[in-house]
């Protein structure tokens, strides 16, 4: 299954689908007879229906072959909670499975020794090994998949948010129950029409053993009065018949096509998946060219999920006049070797700003205080500018990055502010759901406006356990976790096309390849912590873009006519690669919330070490590619408190910006610096200002030896968990405390930290009321 790539809602019956091809064919080559799929016919189709019917019967995990199982990845609510439009489908197709068993019982089709009269024509037509290769690719093969498709719908009904039933399903179920009883009646027509041309031909040869017809012994509906002409004419015209040269087939058609609208006309409608998330299955349908099996091909291209409202970016580059600030290449310590990038303009300036948090009064006083002028300078957010200020602050925070198109990253309410918007639009998308969202916000603003004392958790709970009738569907509707008519969601309610459009254009990481600098919300791994950081195998740091394994980091570039240019392109895809080969650093959760890691798993908690421990740690150990950089005065190694020895990497660091972490107040280190520095607890609003009149470190006074860092950073330091989990202020006084203890140094307003090699920043802070 993994071969091909099959989703996990498609495991088992893919499994089972290759276990019958198998068995069928195998069968076919020991009887002689290739009609095995046809006495199978009736019963699979009901039986993939009736595996996604009772998904929540089954284990999570397969006891042996062929066993059904509910994979673990179709979540907790597939697993536990039946489908009741699944099982209406099945009912109904339980109906269908005797109607067409019924048929096939009395024309002897289940015979063993019977055999399709057509395939008996194709045998004597074609040679034998092209009748083989049919009988394998198409008889075998190619039917087991259409009826494997058939079942198909009742997976989408069952992976379906909302499975209550609907007016459309009644009325769907109504509609199949009427086609299966047209065709019943044209299958006793038809039955009836044989009987009786038999019983004439028979009296025709004098055949005096063959029955007579009897009409009593039809079913109603087909004791029609046959006339010779009938039976000479050797096709049924009459009932049905008349109206159509194949009622049967007409019914049968339509039956299957009524089965695919349960789920689509159901409240909640499927998506349509992106190509790649299509299983490679369905290479092997693709050519199929008969409308029904197209239409049975198109079922499966369906996944039914929640709709995207995430809608992430992972990362953004930023040239050097989006980012007006150079670093150099590398320096060793004596000298400055080369210069990455064209000189600073001293007359533009780079304000990078920490968590806003919707407080737009300090926001607008840091930066009147700066001078700052739109025109020139280059405004950077930190990510979580919106959400936990008042409302209407947030609302104009927002107003003003989008108006001046703010480069910056999201953070994890901002997030929320993004997905609740997305949210709405597809509630929205219904007259039935938007009523709803409106009823809901009236009921609130009323009770809100006459008991202030009750609060939004009281509301939503009441009005979640007394919703009746179409309110449950849309209740069920709101992701696990998110708080309804909180204050994202209305920020996500109020704000306009240009907000909305100005949040999904923020990328979860900046790269500026010119100051070998990211910026983040939350944090990135230098490495990926369940490996030693020096795996040449793994590691993005410990070994260079384009070298083969084992080859000396000193030949980089060794063969290139322009090696300074040949180095940054290296440098640059070594830095993308911490991004793109590290698998934590690709998921979005990690870059939104990461604070601790702790045994290789990232926790949002402080819990383990704090990453930009890590962060600083490993960059202290990037020796350059030629061994050029100076660790703490060691060619090539140094002192760990783990190990005796830690070993250099053929790297160069880099600086990485975030917020986040309020807790840790403003938190500047050799090679990251933390930005949130509390304003929405009451303390201050801290930016770092880059470029203008800051100028260059002075090499001679603080030569390339990497400063020691604070170790604050204890393990298992749980006691400052900041609670970002929600609206209200408890444990703020505690994050406050946890603050004033890590203060080991003051940074003042004014003060000018190192950024990067070569360049120094100056701090900005406003107090925050």
């Amino acid at each position: 299954m993994t071969l091909l790539n099959i989703p996990p809602s498609l495991a088992w019956p893919a499994q089972f689908c290759a276990f019958v091809t198998a068995a069928t064919w195998i069968a076919s080559l020991v009887t002689g007879n290739v009609s095995q799929v046809d006495r199978l016919w009736t019963f699979l189709p009901t039986i993939y229906i009736a595996y996604y019917a009772f998904l929540p019967l089954f284990p999570q995990t397969q006891p042996f072959f062929l066993f059904p199982f509910t994979p673990k990845e179709l979540g907790w609510r597939v697993a536990t909670h039946f489908s009741p439009r699944a099982l209406l489908m099945l009912v109904v197709v339980c109906i269908w499975m005797c109607r067409l068993s019924y048929n096939t019982y009395r024309r002897g089709l289940f015979r063993l020794s019977d055999e399709d009269y057509r395939w008996q024509v194709l045998r004597s037509t074609v040679s034998p090994w092209l009748f083989q290769f049919t009988n394998l690719v198409f008889i075998s093969a190619i039917q087991n998949v259409l009826l494997l498709l058939l079942g198909l719908p009742a997976k989408t009904a069952a992976l379906q948010v909302d499975t209550s039933l609907a007016t459309s399903d009644y009325a769907l179920a109504a509609l199949a129950l009427t086609l299966l009883l047209f065709e019943f009646t044209a299958d006793n027509q038809q039955y009836a029409y044989h009987a009786y041309k038999h019983s004439y031909l028979a009296r025709e040869r004098d055949d005096t053993t063959a029955p007579y017809y009897n009409q009593t012994e039809h079913w109603v509906g087909s004791k029609l009065t046959w006339r010779l002409e009938d039976a000479q004419r050797g096709f049924i015209t009459r009932g049905l018949w008349a109206y159509s040269r194949h009622p049967n087939f007409f019914c049968e058609q339509s039956f299957w096509w009524v089965i695919t609208l349960f789920p689509l006309l159901a409240p909640s409608a499927p998506n349509f998946p992106s190509q790649s998330e299509l299983p490679s299955l369905l290479t092997l349908t693709a050519f199929l060219s008969d409308p029904e099996r197209r239409r049975a091909l198109f079922e499966v291209m369906y996944d039914v999920s929640v709709p995207d409202f995430g809608r992430y970016q992972l990362l953004r580059t930023l040239s050097e006049d989006e980012f007006p600030l150079s670093a150099f290449l590398f320096v060793s310590v004596e000298s400055i070797l080369a210069y990455d990038g064209l000189p600073d303009d001293p007359d533009r300036r780079v304000i990078m700003v920490g968590d806003i948090h919707g407080m737009y009064r300090p926001l607008t006083r840091l930066l009147t205080k700066l001078d700052y002028n739109p025109n020139s300078d280059v405004l950077v957010h930190s990510g979580d500018f919106i959400v936990k200020g008042l409302h209407h602050h947030s609302m104009a925070t927002l107003d003003f990055m989008a108006l001046h198109n703010v480069t910056g990253v999201r953070g994890n309410h901002d997030q929320e502010v993004l997905e609740w918007r997305g949210w709405i639009d597809w509630i929205n998308s219904s007259n039935e759901g938007m009523e709803w969202l409106k009823r809901m916000e009236r009921n609130w603003r009323h009770i809100h406006d006459s008991r202030k004392s009750y609060d939004l958790d009281q509301f939503l709970n009441y009005q979640r356990h007394s919703a009746s009738g179409s309110d449950k569907r849309w209740w069920k509707l709101i992701p696990a976790g998110w708080k309804f008519l909180s204050d994202p969601y209305r920020i996500a309610r109020d704000m306009t096309k240009e907000h909305y459009e100005y949040l999904l254009g923020l990328p979860l990481a900046l790269h500026i390849p010119s100051a070998h600098t990211f910026v983040v919300h939350a944090g990135i791994l230098p490495s990926d912590p369940r490996y030693p950081y020096y795996d040449s195998k793994r590691q993005p740091l410990a070994h260079v873009p384009g070298l083969s394994r084992g080859a000396s980091p000193n030949s980089v570039c060794s063969g290139s006519k322009d090696k300074l240019e040949c180095m940054k392109r290296v440098r640059e895809e070594q830095e993308v690669a911490i991004l793109s080969s590290i698998p934590q650093n690709k998921h979005p959760w990690v870059l939104l919330n990461m604070r601790g890691v702790k045994k290789g798993k990232v926790f949002r908690k402080y819990k383990g070490t704090y990453w930009a421990k890590s962060w600083n740690k490993e960059m202290k150990l990037c020796a350059g590619y030629e061994g050029e950089v100076s660790l703490n005065g060691d060619s090539d190694e140094v002192e760990d408190e783990r190990t005796s020895k830690r070993r250099a990497l053929p790297c160069y660091p880099s600086n990485i910006v975030y917020g986040h972490s309020a807790a840790r107040d403003f938190s500047p280190k050799r090679w990251s610096i933390g930005l949130d520095a509390g304003c929405v607890y009451g303390r201050k609003l801290t930016a770092i200002v880059l470029g203008g009149d800051m100028g260059l470190v002075n090499e001679n006074d603080d030569e390339w030896t990497i400063e020691d860092e604070d170790d604050d950073d204890d393990e298992d330091d749980e006691s400052d968990d900041e609670d970002d989990e929600s609206d209200d202020t408890e444990g703020e006084e505690d994050e406050e405390v946890d603050s004033n203890k890590r203060r080991s140094k003051k940074h003042k307003d004014g003060d000018a930290i190192r950024f990067g090699v070569n360049h120094q920043a100056k701090i900005a802070t406003v107090k925050c009321p």
